[in-house]
């Protein structure tokens, strides 16, 4: 399907935790960033951007990633059952959620190309995982 890109990522373990180099990796210029914790069972996204191209650093558990092609009508589980960190990037058009299955709270750095602007979202919601 096409929309986003798993990109591999080689987090180094130093003794004192990982360290991820993300230099180089993403296809755009950060100009909007959020941090989420996820708790076990939650979901966060079910929205699609039209203009913004983001990308999510996940890790710290599993989780389910789901992504619908909106012009294709194509849709594609990503399932990660480790704590090992991913790294996708999410055209726009894709719409897209995350649930968290495991049984630890996981992490997402959300990286996007345009400032969040309330007065011109660029956020549409699309339910595609149930929540709750």
């Amino acid at each position: 399907m096409d929309g986003y890109r798993l990109i591999p990522i080689q987090p180094r373990d130093d003794g004192r935790g990982l360290v991820c180099l993300l230099d180089g990796l993403l296809p755009f210029s950060i100009e909007n960033m959020h941090i989420v914790d996820m708790r076990p069972g939650s979901v966060r996204g079910n929205h699609v951007h039209h203009r913004q191209r983001e990308a999510m650093y996940i890790s710290g558990g599993a989780f389910r990633l789901r992504l619908r092609d909106l012009d294709k009508d194509e849709t594609q589980d990503v399932v990660h059952d480790s704590s090992a960190p991913v790294f996708v990037a999410i055209d726009p058009g894709c719409a897209h959620a995350v649930e968290n299955i495991g049984k630890e709270t996981i992490k997402l750095v959300c990286l996007a190309d345009r400032p969040f602007d309330p007065t011109n979202p660029d956020t549409i919601a699309v339910p595609l995982i149930a929540i709750g």
